[in-house]
């Protein structure tokens, strides 16, 4: 398996920013949007499950505005991923250029938002009460071990679906699964036996989820639960990487057959 070139990582952070400058200059609020959809998330969802169901105790806003500001990431950058290889058929065949290119400027554009999102949030916590402490430190690694696994599984997700591009319409149906089953609207602890928490956090979402809940809301850090999504993080680099590593040279046929 070869690994990524100096030039390689130039062209992705390149089409990066080409990425980043086209979504800004497409809205009239440009930027903005980036902290208003999912603040608009949160109003729908404090709507239906705080007013209306009466669920939720007085951390309830700022459970959900974490739950809901972290899966931002995983779920833009997949979203999408499936299709990128597909959308890019004329770049494919014309250019003798790495597939996990694609898939990794996607995730670093997503990361970029994701960066800005997670410093909005840290401010909304503290404006909702939440103390400041030591353990906000560990947003860092934690973000950098959520932007590998991402990242992984992009890079997967764009490998598999010229091969069956039936998945790209069934992937967001499993990425809703994926929001609605991570404990994005509700504390785990709430409606699970601590027996089984760990099972439910073998969920690499939901462990992510409830490690950012550790260090921003509660000031502790799971070290156990860290060092199993390091593991799962490195675990799906090496398969999405390799993935498309091994059918590199077999995209553009078969992408151009569809």
């Amino acid at each position: 398996m070869v690994l990524p070139k100096k030039q390689h990582i130039e062209v992705v952070f390149y089409r990066a920013r080409v990425l980043l400058s086209s979504e800004g200059s497409r809205n009239y609020l440009s930027f903005l949007w980036w902290i208003i959809d999912p603040l608009m998330e949160l109003c729908i969802f404090y709507a239906v499950f705080g007013l209306v169901m009466r669920r939720g105790g007085p951390e309830f806003i700022a459970e959900l505005l974490t739950g809901i500001f972290i899966i931002r990431l995983f779920i833009s950058a997949t979203n999408s991923a499936p299709s990128l290889l597909i959308h890019s058929e004329r770049v494919l065949l014309s250019v003798a250029i790495p597939k996990y290119i694609f898939s990794a400027a996607h995730t670093v554009t997503c990361s970029f938002k994701f960066v800005f999102l997670l410093l909005t949030l840290c401010i909304f916590l503290l404006l909702l009460g939440v103390k400041p402490h030591l353990s906000f430190l560990m947003i860092a690694p934690i973000t950098l071990i959520y932007i590998a696994f991402t990242l992984g599984i992009a890079m997967l997700l764009s490998g598999i679906t010229p091969f069956i591009p039936d998945f790209a319409m069934l992937y967001p149906k499993l990425s809703m699964l994926l929001y609605w089953g991570s404990g994005v609207f509700f504390k785990p602890e709430d409606y699970i036996s601590p027996d089984y928490i760990p099972w439910f956090n073998a969920n690499p979402i939901a462990g992510f989820i409830t490690a950012y809940r550790n260090c921003l809301l509660h000031g502790v850090t799971d070290f156990k639960l860290l060092g199993y999504l390091i593991f799962v993080s490195l675990l799906s680099l090496i398969v999405g990487y390799g993935f498309l590593a091994n059918f590199d040279k077999k995209f553009p046929r078969i992408v151009a057959q569809r």
